[in-house]
């Protein structure tokens, strides 16, 4: 099968053309447009709609045959073929205006549900964007642009490389010792503190009114690693 004949079979009689109608062997529709296509081995023909079904690529997203244009990835990053119209991202459906596009498991990704998938959108309440480039991990798994990692404190907009964790807080030097966290801020302002494990510091009675348990502070580092979101074009 090469091409589908636009040509109606026909044969000669008494010096005119007469039509021969055509039975698919895949669908058993009869042939009226005359558009077939005759099978290799000779035994049959197929009509134009079960020769594409049978023949031509099929799209990943709506699983119709491509006929003209596929969008496909030579480096097979991608999986599949797309009509033009059907390739958008996978998850929200957008299409991509600038033909850029980013890969995820196979599937076609926008910038935003690539680095959710990828968890390295920002953590920080103020951004959510994707990181590409420098990316600060806190020690629970975080990742912020480094720039939006700052004290948990809402008046301080101070970044952290190291800070102090408490009640689930992340807290530069100077907030940490305004809530008594650290050992060398002084007894005589808070009426004394104990230490606890190494690197951790108990705050000291009565500085936390609502908790009735003395708080744990623990000091943190961040990891500083590079990330990189390659996008791909059509």
């Amino acid at each position: 099968m090469r091409s589908i004949s636009d040509a109606q079979n026909t044969r000669r009689g008494k010096g005119k053309e007469l039509l021969k109608l055509r039975v698919c062997v895949k669908c058993s529709v009869k042939i009226e447009n005359g558009r077939w296509v005759r099978m290799d081995n000779g035994k049959g023909v197929l009509c134009e709609e079960c020769w594409k079904n049978m023949y031509l690529p099929k799209c990943r997203r709506c699983d119709k045959p491509i006929e003209n244009a596929a969008v496909f990835s030579s480096d097979g990053q991608l999986k599949g073929k797309y009509h033009r119209a059907c390739f958008t991202c996978a998850t929200c459906h957008t299409p991509f205006p600038d033909n850029s596009f980013y890969v995820h498991s196979g599937q076609p990704l926008c910038a935003f549900h690539y680095h959710e998938a990828n968890r390295s959108l920002c953590a920080a309440p103020t951004c959510g964007k994707p990181i590409e480039g420098a990316c600060a991990i806190t020690y629970s798994g975080d990742r912020f642009h480094p720039g939006c990692l700052t004290c948990s404190q809402p008046d301080c907009e101070e970044s952290l490389d190291d800070y102090w964790e408490m009640d689930g807080a992340r807290l530069c030097e100077q907030h940490a010792r305004m809530a008594g966290a650290l050992s060398d801020y002084g007894a005589s302002d808070y009426g004394g503190e104990e230490e606890g494990e190494e690197g951790d510091v108990v705050a000291p009675l009565g500085m936390n009114h609502n908790h009735k348990k003395r708080e744990r502070a623990q000091k943190r580092t961040t990891r500083l690693i590079t990330l990189t979101g390659t996008d791909l074009r059509f």
